[in-house]
């Protein structure tokens, strides 16, 4: 069976198809296909246009992630030293405690040593 329910003709391919199987085309007044024509035109040359947008916002967009990504890296490495500078302050800190404890120690082996008047 070949296209549009017609059998296939001797030597021809099944499914195949030919002008000779396409229905008959009316043809169009040439007003309607001028006008067709230029509202074509007119899609194609509006999809150009998008499509400079488009790549024009892409690029944005491409340049703005970056910016954003070296943002980020800067927050990163601040929150990094604030990070350590709070260590370091606890550490510090400790330190003064176990130092605070070191010095009570010794002043009191200091006041029982001397003799009270």
């Amino acid at each position: 069976m070949g296209t549009w329910g017609r059998p296939a003709r001797p030597g021809k391919i099944a499914g195949e198809c030919t002008a000779a199987d396409a229905p008959e085309r009316e043809d169009m007044p040439q007003g309607e296909e001028l006008e067709l024509k230029q509202i074509l035109a007119t899609m194609q040359q509006s999809l150009a246009q998008i499509d400079s947008k488009i790549d024009s916002l892409s690029f944005g967009l491409d340049r703005m992630t970056k910016r954003l990504d070296k943002h980020v890296e800067r927050l990163d490495q601040s929150d990094m030293r604030i990070s350590d500078i709070e260590d370091g302050q606890l550490t510090m800190s400790s330190t003064q405690a176990k130092m605070n404890k070191e010095l009570m120690a010794l002043q009191a082996k200091v006041d029982g040593q001397i003799p009270q008047e």
